[in-house]
């Protein structure tokens, strides 16, 4: 005699007592339910039959002849919801009405100083092997437009960057382009060259800038200085002369 074991799984679908006094009440018609609700009020006397009030029947009366305006129903959103909970399109703000036209941002190129002069240097006849000298000088100026790096070492730096042979005279040749550029002064090697320039450059080259001129290049030392009375003694310029030189230097842009 052989005994087999099996396993077997079956579903027993269990209620409560509620839940069972629930299904036999949906059973029955709206009559039986009724007599159902008086039976169990005399068999519980704390149980109460629920009486409809006319108060309610006013008030809807009252609410179809004079309808509520929008703003008497006005939520706080805040109220009903928390930070994370605030839908997205209720925190996102807009400056924009729905009929303004909405254009794409554009992004402009910062155009620096050194392109600048070197779109100015295009303009200049120059052989491809100076306007490459001329660039390496522009970026090789500071922040003030000043040429701080002595003409020899700029020369030997740019051969070595170019693989190519460049004399002094090569470097001085490409500065001057340089200095015929705006603003007038940038490519300067010094304070005093920087001023000689611009008094060059001024389109009304009248007596006062000759002697201007003429002063810086031989007395800057003593302009430094305000060694006024050697500069009157020795160039022969009278006070007046002196004094309006002197404010024709200081419009200059140092």
């Amino acid at each position: 005699m052989n005994l087999n074991q099996s396993q077997t799984q079956k579903q027993i679908l269990k209620f409560s007592p509620l839940q069972i006094q629930l299904l036999n009440l949906l059973q029955l018609n709206s009559l039986a339910i009724e007599q159902k609700i008086k039976d169990e009020i005399e068999e519980n006397p704390a149980l109460e039959e629920g009486k409809e009030e006319d108060g309610e029947e006013e008030i809807f009366e009252q609410n179809e002849e004079e309808p509520t305006t929008d703003s008497e129903y006005e939520l706080d959103y805040e109220d009903y919801f928390g930070d994370e909970d605030i839908p997205y399109y209720k925190t996102t703000a807009s400056n924009s009405s729905r009929d303004e036209e909405v254009y794409p941002l554009l992004v402009s190129q910062r155009t620096t100083f050194q392109d600048q002069l070197k779109e100015q240097l295009q303009s200049f006849q120059m052989d491809d092997h100076l306007k490459k000298i001329a660039f390496y000088l522009v970026d090789s100026l500071d922040e003030e437009g000043y040429l701080r790096t002595s003409v020899s070492d700029l020369a030997t730096d740019f051969s070595f960057a170019e693989n190519n042979i460049t004399e002094d005279e090569q470097v001085i040749e490409a500065l001057k382009f340089i200095q015929r550029c705006d603003p007038p002064g940038v490519g300067s090697r010094s304070l005093k060259e920087c001023l000689l320039i611009q008094l060059k450059r001024k389109k009304v080259q009248d007596d006062l800038t000759q002697k201007a001129t003429t002063l810086l290049n031989n007395y800057f030392h003593e302009f430094s200085n305000k060694n006024y009375e050697k500069i009157m003694r020795e160039s022969f310029v009278s006070l007046h002369e002196l004094k309006e030189i002197l404010k024709l230097i200081t419009h200059l842009n140092p």
